[in-house]
């Protein structure tokens, strides 16, 4: 009988899927195997048992079936911190599990987290979800938080021009509150006068009406319409005298008539407001004054201010009685709406906001009043009917040009509703499913009520999404609200920026632009074209210049790239060779994270509770999936499962179909949701059950952690797992974590054998594995918070689950003269492993028949502990003759193991 001696040696495909099993024709059949169990694929080829995963701290959820989830927050290069969501809190904790803050107002059902997306800018981040107003959480440093619903002005709206119900608005009332940093700016006396104050760019005039306090007051604003204008000679600060003006202002018109005008001297920089008729000429000229005597302005009034140029000094102003000065305040000024109200009304029925809880009360409506827009918010109010409502306009109402009289006599001459309704988790509520910033603008999803659209902010403005200036006009810097097509709805679900917008879809992808690359997108040159037609649910992440991201159905995972050949984007569906990672029903993905350091890895939480683990290096097409399963412990005779806890079966005759388990298959993984007491034939391993992950960068910025909230028995934990470990020498092992839930408890190098920490405690009355000094020692049962070693240690002690690593690779294929000896008799008696800074392994054809292939006496209790190896390890199998070879090497031990190669000896028939 021929014997062959073929190698592999690389894992860089990963596992294969069963139905690629005879694809010995591509090289990720030489490089691919059957099971990759709780191992990671480097790129450069070996397969490392993964480490174990560290405790880091309790979930905050009230039991374990209540559920929860974990998001991501990285403010700046220095801080990251993890974000725990679940029913009734969102909490934030630095890296080491340490409690930041506890929300527990304004937050979310256990029932609604996971349709919540956030979105993260600076030190601010924001969550998004359908049915609820946006919160907004602002970190100013590691102990200040503040958290609010975040709300949006001047809309959004959609777009579509409403001419089929009139709407007038009227009776308004407008007032605003400027409170002073200093208790004694204000007095009595300032009743009747006027103040002057500045937002952003605009400023404003107001009468002082109430003195409420020495630092608050009530302003009636009669600057409805406001200019700044620079004068080569300055008017004279008493009654009008005769003088010239000489100065030409750009862009003004017989609209401008009677307004207010913030004069500045060219001469001494002053300021004044001025009101009355100056405007001369024609419609449309660009001449503001033009050689007018001074005497025009017979019955103008002048207000009068000395500007002394300090930054928010803001100044009363007298009224008629020219010859007073203004005071100067000496206060930090804080201006805020303090009644402002209207009526609005529609000629037919339209609204729906006589309940606090009614889907239109929040909601924006643009008013087009002639020449001029008003945005108002509808609001509750017990009076509101189907016809007329109450709301809060976002400014003082605009007035016609040279009188007092709402513009257009308030009458619309159309008008756009808020795409956004409601926000109290009804049903009828619509709210952005995400959003994503660009460009200096805030990007918005439309949304369950308009489902196939796209939202844009004004330019610098995050909050405020105005499509028209106050005189109607389209700035580039507009609003945008664009509808998004395709053959079927687009139901836009996530927008991922890049140089391009990338929308994603229920349906597909598609790819938003302006049509000259590198120019910001507007209102009139955004452009929206389907790219792929593969849809997804979940926001992608963003890998370089690629995206990745979890298909609608949740059992595929695309990498999007763009071709410069079809000038467009490209999806690849990563798991076209390993489709066995989310294939059956229940195993779909849920949640995922990108851990870039130390090497490219893709993590996903699976609907069973597993995670796969996908190594990715594009560039070497190294597309590597494997799975994991959390360690636990094995149940005991008559103890009972715990409801909504997740167990293998290992051994029954208990039917556990009757308590979740779609069979009663060896291996099969299932949530408990009953609660049996095991037989004496009953083998359950109760294992971790992964709900969310993340990744943090470490503090020492040096690699990437990745955190688990796991579930395990009547607990929940949030996890760490543990760094690569890379010893620098063999008895270098105390980084060496190999179980799951770990804690390390140091000893201070003086030889113990009692070891407590309060840490421990969740271990009580449960038996636990432990590793002193690098060497493992017997298990032992927790009583309290700690426990006795067999042998005393000095450094320190690992204390956590077991859990348990496989390999089992492909059918080896080898051509020859004869063909290939796929399908042909065979007998495969020795295997030689190469290792790398290993300890031990076990091997056989079966899982039930496994050898112990011992490095240095690894079983044994010793002082030191076992070396470390780097060799090549021969092994024999008791196997027989057959057309197919099942091998498998395990790690069942909480110690390293590193496979860089495999060897096989297999002996063949013709």
């Amino acid at each position: 009988m021929p014997e062959v001696d073929p190698i592999q040696t690389n894992f860089t495909a990963g596992e294969i899927s069963p139905l690629g099993y005879g694809r010995t024709d591509i090289p990720q059949y030489r490089n691919g195997a059957k099971e990759l169990t709780n191992f990671l694929i480097d790129p450069k080829g070996p397969a490392d048992f993964r480490g174990g995963f560290y405790y880091v701290r309790d979930s905050a959820a009230p039991s374990i079936t209540s559920p929860s989830r974990l998001f991501d927050f990285v403010p700046t290069s220095d801080a990251a911190y993890i974000v725990e969501m679940g029913d009734g809190f969102c909490n934030i904790y630095d890296r080491a599990g340490v409690l930041k803050l506890n929300q527990t107002s304004n937050v979310w059902a256990g029932a609604d987290i996971w349709d919540v997306t956030v979105e993260t800018e600076s030190n601010e981040i924001y969550f998004y979800h359908p049915r609820y107003y946006p919160r907004k959480l602002v970190r100013t440093d590691d102990t200040t938080w503040a958290w609010s619903i975040r709300e949006f002005k001047n809309g959004p709206y959609v777009t579509t021009d409403r001419n089929d119900i009139q709407l007038s608005v009227s009776n308004f009332i407008y007032r605003v509150q400027i409170d002073s940093s200093v208790s004694t700016d204000f007095a009595s006396v300032n009743i009747g006068d006027f103040i002057e104050w500045q937002v952003g760019g605009d400023w404003y005039l107001g009468e002082v009406i109430t003195v409420s306090s020495g630092q608050q007051l009530i302003v009636e604003p009669v600057s409805y319409i406001i200019r700044d204008a620079v004068f080569d000679l300055a008017p004279q600060r008493n009654a009008p005298t005769a003088g010239k003006l000489g100065s030409r202002i750009a862009g003004f018109s017989s609209l401008f008539e009677k307004a207010y005008y913030r004069m500045t001297d060219a001469n001494d920089g002053k300021k004044s407001w001025v009101k009355g008729d100056f405007y001369e000429g024609t419609t449309g000229t660009t001449t503001l004054f033009d050689t007018v005597s001074l005497t025009a302005f017979a019955g103008a009034q002048y207000y009068i201010s000395h500007d002394t140029g300090i930054a928010n000094n803001y100044k009363p102003l007298h009224s008629l009685d020219s010859s007073v000065s203004a005071t100067t305040l000496t206060g930090q000024l804080t201006v805020t709406d303090s009644i402002n109200t209207a009526q609005l009304t529609a000629s037919a029925s339209l609204f729906n906001a006589s309940l606090s809880s009614s889907p239109d009360v929040g909601r924006w409506v643009l008013l087009i009043l002639g020449s001029q827009t008003l945005n108002v918010k509808i609001v509750h109010d017990s009076g509101n009917t189907a016809t007329s409502v109450k709301v809060t306009p976002s400014s003082a109402p605009p007035r016609e040009p040279g009188s007092e009289n709402i513009a257009n006599s308030g009458n619309t001459e159309t008008w756009f509703l808020g795409a956004y309704l409601g926000g109290d988790g009804s049903a009828s509520a619509s709210q952005p499913f995400s959003g994503e910033g660009y460009q200096q603008r805030q990007l918005l999803t439309g949304g369950p009520a308009y489902p196939d659209h796209i939202f844009s902010s004004v330019t610098g403005e995050q909050d405020n999404f105005a499509p028209l200036t106050g005189d109607a006009q389209v700035l580039a810097t507009s609003g945008i609200s664009y509808k998004v097509k395709a053959d079927r709805t687009p139901i836009v679900r996530t927008i991922t920026a890049k140089d391009d917008l990338l929308i994603g879809t229920e349906t597909g992808l598609q790819r938003g632009r302006s049509p000259s690359d590198g120019d910001p997108i507007t209102p009139t040159n955004l452009r929206v074209t389907p790219e792929e037609s593969k849809g997804t649910i979940i926001p992608p992440i963003l890998v370089g210049t690629d995206l990745l991201y979890i298909q609608r159905s949740g059992k595929r995972v695309n990498q999007v790239g763009f071709n410069i050949r079809v000038n467009g984007y490209e999806a690849q569906d990563t798991t076209i060779l390993a489709d066995h990672i989310f294939e059956k029903d229940g195993t779909e993905a849920v949640d995922f994270c990108y851990k870039q350091e130390p090497v490219s890895t893709l993590w996903i939480a699976r609907l069973d509770g597993k995670l796969a683990c996908l190594t990715y290096e594009k560039q070497q097409e190294v597309y590597a999936w494997t799975q994991h399963v959390i360690g636990g412990r094995t149940l005991s005779t008559g103890e009972s499962l715990t409801n909504g806890a997740c167990y293998r079966i290992l051994g029954n005759t208990t039917d556990f179909t009757l308590y979740g388990a779609s069979t009663n298959d060896k291996y099969t993984v299932f949530k408990s949701t009953g609660i049996p007491a095991l037989t004496g034939e009953d083998a359950i391993e109760e294992i971790g059950y992964v709900e969310s992950v993340i990744s943090l960068p470490s503090i020492d910025k040096k690699e990437d952690w990745l955190y688990a909230l796991v579930q395990r028995g009547d607990q929940k934990t949030i996890e760490r797992l543990a760094s690569p470990f890379k010893p620098s020498h063999p008895q270098d092992k105390e980084s060496m974590v190999y179980l799951d839930s770990a804690t390390k408890v140091a000893l201070g190098g003086t030889p113990t054998t009692t070891i407590t920490d309060a840490s421990l405690s969740r271990f009580n009355g449960k038996t636990v594995s432990v590793v002193a000094d690098g060497a493992i020692q017997p298990d032992v049962t927790i009583t309290g918070n700690g426990f006795t070693l067999q042998q005393a240690a000095s450094n320190y002690v690992y204390v956590g689950w077991r859990y348990k690593g496989i390999i089992r690779p492909l059918e080896i294929n080898v051509e020859g003269i004869a063909g290939t000896n796929q399908g042909k008799r065979r007998l495969t008696h020795a295997l030689t492993v190469r290792v790398r800074n290993s300890l031990g392994f076990k091997y056989g054809v079966s899982l039930d028949d496994l050898d112990l292939e011992e490095f240095s006496n690894t079983g044994r209790i010793m002082n030191t502990g076992p070396d470390l190896e780097s060799d090549d390890k021969r092994v024999e199998f008791r196997s027989g003759w057959d057309r197919k070879s099942d091998l498998y090497i395990v790690q069942d031990l909480p110690y390293p193991l590193t496979v860089v190669s495999l060897m096989p000896e297999i002996n063949q028939s013709r």
